[in-house]
C-alpha cells in the first residue's frame, strides 16, 4: 500500500496555479510498523517537492478535530 497520495484542487488564484496537488501521508503505516521506511519517503518527497502536505492516519480522535476546527472558526469570527 503506497503512503502518500494526492488530493487534486483546482486553483483557488493565479498565484496557485503551478500546484494543484497537496500530498497526503498515511501515518497509519508507521504506527503499525507495516511500512516505516514507505511512510519516511513520502514525508521526504512531499517536503522536498512542496514543502507540506496532509496527515491522515494519525489516530486522533475526530470528534477533537471537529471540535478544534469549530473554535478556530469561532475565534477568527471575533472581531478585529
Amino acid at each position: 500500500m503506497k503512503a502518500a497520495t494526492a488530493i487534486e484542487r483546482g486553483p483557488t488564484s493565479l498565484a496557485s496555479t503551478d500546484m494543484q496537488r497537496v500530498p497526503l501521508v498515511d501515518l497509519a503505516h508507521w504506527a503499525d510498523g507495516s511500512d516505516r521506511s514507505g511512510v519516511a519517503t513520502a514525508v521526504d518527497e512531499a517536503l522536498s517537492s512542496v514543502g507540506f502536505f496532509l496527515v491522515a492516519g494519525h489516530g486522533i480522535d475526530p470528534a477533537l478535530t471537529a471540535a478544534t476546527r469549530r473554535l478556530f472558526a469561532e475565534f477568527f469570527a471575533l472581531p478585529a
